[in-house]
């Protein structure tokens, strides 16, 4: 094959990932044997946090879509001056750190928010409500971008063949738009309510007290204040047969990727369609940047400037650096290998026996799902897991940034093998024959081949990867030392010390720091490129 050494990688990074968290669950099965009481399952407090995960997180997802698919549907058929800056702003929306979400929805909805103060009321967000607005201000975006994706990717003479049928409004929806749509709607409708099922973050800043706590937090809680490693375990056991089976259907239910050029094509659209697109532009649009805004007037507040910037800044601001850099390197590098092992396990059709296909397509699969198992074992889940493993070894502390880096690796895995995969493939597919006849392989091929044409792939996975782990706050929550302190760490420890003008100050530092790294690393991908 092609790149048969990268693929012996990749087989290797998959039996580490595979060995890790083996690990952190053979180290609670093994603390929670003891500890473990079937009345506990019982316990009314058990019962109470389980039904409130479950349905805030069933809430935030059906709101979330219910809110997308309107918006997507006006935006995909149209084009027009913004669209790309928007659809831009969408995808940034879903990687900010969520502790500066949190601000910015306090900031505006909150009790002394601009909402408020408007309407002249004290009505206060904390519990349900809060984790509701953050939730669906950070999925709502994101559902609408990957379902604007779908649509243009309906092919342009479907819709020339539409016109020519004289399709109306509701024909071209129900024909076209809704099968776009319909393909996506059950990985998102999986993902997010994964994503917001294992929040934490948003839940911990926002619940507002135990009758608002999911069991991510309650780990967190009988971990690091009650230590009672026996019911983490407990409620790390809980979310896991919660989680499992939702992950192993949404990676099972995969719709197919494509990578279509766009068309100039100006798709047919309805007179309601041109008088719903500005004003909805206009709210959703609002819905997105007010928070932002109403962060970045706290900037004007120049003692609040003075107090943040210190030495505590400066050692939290290296460690977060330390912790993106290396999340982005070891991501990039891990998903290419992966990608290889992928592409020989898929395409090696040449057998001898009748299932050895099978047998390979099924490698493939087992293979991907293990490099994706952060869906179905949350971070919490591992990150417990490997507490109790080196509690009971040494001193846990001393691992602090090495778990949380590696942790910061496997959430950004599935996203990252996602993007590359498409682009990877096509190539591999392409140029295997030709490559071989010409000599051009192992590094000679990945450097001639693959980086011209997977560089703004991986430009993006960069990004992604570097943004997510700037602003993850719950593993260095959990596993961290009183001395470890990240950025966001310290944006929190500023909020629970009702130091807002603080933290409110310090969001918007991270939230430039975002913004600027994502587009930088993005822009010396595409240069490469061109």
């Amino acid at each position: 094959m092609l790149f048969t050494t990268a693929a012996w990688f990749g087989f290797i990074i998959v039996s580490l990932i595979f060995c890790f968290t083996t690990a952190a669950l053979v180290a609670l099965a093994s603390e929670g044997w003891g500890a473990f009481n079937w009345q506990t399952l019982l316990d009314p407090y058990l019962l109470h946090i389980t039904g409130f995960s479950l349905k805030q997180a069933l809430l935030s997802t059906v709101i979330s879509l219910l809110c997308a698919i309107p918006v997507a549907k006006l935006i995909g058929c149209r084009q027009f001056k913004g669209k790309q800056g928007l659809l831009t702003t969408f995808n940034l929306c879903f990687v900010l750190p969520t502790i500066v979400v949190v601000l910015g929805v306090v900031s505006v909805y909150g009790r002394s928010g601009w909402l408020n103060q408007w309407l002249n009321s004290e009505h206060s967000i904390y519990g349900l409500p809060g984790i509701l607005l953050c939730h669906v201000f950070i999925n709502f975006p994101f559902a609408t971008r990957v379902l604007v994706n779908a649509i243009e990717q309906i092919p342009v003479n479907q819709w020339r063949v539409a016109e020519q049928l004289g399709f109306n409004r509701f024909y071209r929806f129900y024909w076209l738009e809704w099968h776009a749509i319909k393909s996506q709607l059950f990985p998102l409708l999986g993902l997010i309510f994964l994503l917001c099922f294992n929040s934490f973050t948003i839940v911990l800043a926002m619940g507002g007290g135990p009758q608002s706590t999911t069991l991510e937090v309650a780990i967190y809680q009988a971990l690091r204040y009650d230590y009672e490693p026996g019911f983490a375990v407990l409620l790390a056991t809980l979310q896991l047969v919660i989680t499992a089976p939702i992950a192993l259907m949404l990676f099972y239910y995969q719709p197919a990727l494509k990578q279509t050029k766009k068309s100039s094509y100006q798709k047919p659209t309805s007179l309601l369609d041109k008088w719903l697109l500005i004003p909805v532009l206009i709210a959703v649009t609002v819905w997105v940047l007010l928070p932002f805004m109403a962060l970045i007037k706290e900037i004007i507040n120049w003692q609040a400037v003075i107090k943040v910037f210190s030495l505590s800044l400066i050692n939290a601001g290296i460690k977060s650096l330390i912790i993106a850099v290396s999340t982005s390197f070891l991501t990039i590098c891990m998903a290419l290998v992966i990608n290889a092992l992928l592409f020989n396990l898929s395409s090696h059709y040449k057998a001898n026996s009748l299932l050895r296909p099978i047998r390979r397509q099924f490698g493939a699969a087992i293979a991907e799902g293990v490099s994706a198992n952060i869906l179905y074992f949350p971070a919490i889940v591992l990150a417990t897991g490997w507490f109790i493993l080196l509690w009971q070894l040494s001193d846990v502390f001393q691992y602090t940034l090495w778990l949380v880096i590696i942790i910061n690796v496997l959430m950004a895995m599935p996203f990252a093998i996602r993007i590359i995969k498409v682009p990877f493939f096509q190539i591999a597919s392409h140029y295997q024959q030709l490559s071989m006849h010409l000599g051009v392989t192992g590094w000679h091929w990945w450097w001639v081949v693959a980086w011209p044409a997977l560089s703004t792939a991986i430009g993006q996975a960069a990004a992604l990867a570097f943004v997510l782990s700037l602003g993850d706050m719950g593993i260095v929550a959990l596993i961290g030392d009183p001395d470890f302190i990240t950025l966001p760490l310290l944006v929190y420890q500023y909020l629970a010390n009702y130091q807002y003008p603080q933290a409110a100050v310090l969001s918007v530092v991270l939230l430039i720091s975002c913004f600027i790294c994502f587009y930088l690393i993005e822009k010396l991908f595409r240069r490469q490129n061109a």
